[in-house]
């Protein structure tokens, strides 16, 4: 399988693929120092405010370990849900904001954690006999400060082998 490029938000396609009746998986990555609050977030923010068992409950009430994954099941419907993957594969924030500096780094995105985090979703999803589909937004590639060229060679190699993967481009 290769990727299958669409313009729009991640989150919107996700639900729309699952009314479709499949599993959905919308991973992204997320920072190890806490910071839950730009970029793609807002969507699932928007689409998912914070409550006991949301993205962000759990991020916030999680280790932040690069390498690691944490899984939010955000919708179920006829024994399929979306879950959001919370990848844990960048360092630091890009911001230069006052008061954030300490937090600051050019270059945030740490792919051999981004690699664990990747194969981990793969290694999980065979564990539980499921082939979601993956439905994601460019991730690694802005804030994160990441190549996307290198970023979709990860997904090709890693990912298309064992899911279809969708990649939403906002």
């Amino acid at each position: 399988m290769s990727i299958i490029y669409t313009k729009g938000c991640a989150v919107k396609k996700a639900i729309e693929v699952f009314k479709e009746k499949n599993d959905v998986w919308i991973p992204h990555i997320v920072n190890d120092c806490g910071f839950f609050n730009s970029g793609f977030v807002k969507a699932i923010k928007l689409q998912w405010p914070y409550k006991t068992g949301s993205p962000e409950y759990i991020y916030r009430n999680s280790p932040k370990v690069l390498g690691e994954n944490t899984y939010s099941k955000v919708e179920e419907n006829n024994n399929h849900d979306i879950i959001v993957v919370n990848m844990c594969a960048q360092t630091g924030i890009s911001t230069k904001s006052v008061g954030l500096k300490q937090f600051h780094n050019d270059k945030p995105i740490r792919y051999c954690s981004l690699m664990l985090c990747m194969d981990h979703m793969v290694n999980y999803a065979k564990a539980l006999k499921i082939k979601p589909i993956i439905v994601a937004p460019k991730f690694g590639s802005l804030r994160a400060g990441g190549n996307w060229d290198f970023i979709e060679e990860l997904i090709e190699e890693i990912w298309c082998p064992s899911f279809e993967v969708i990649v939403c481009e906002y």
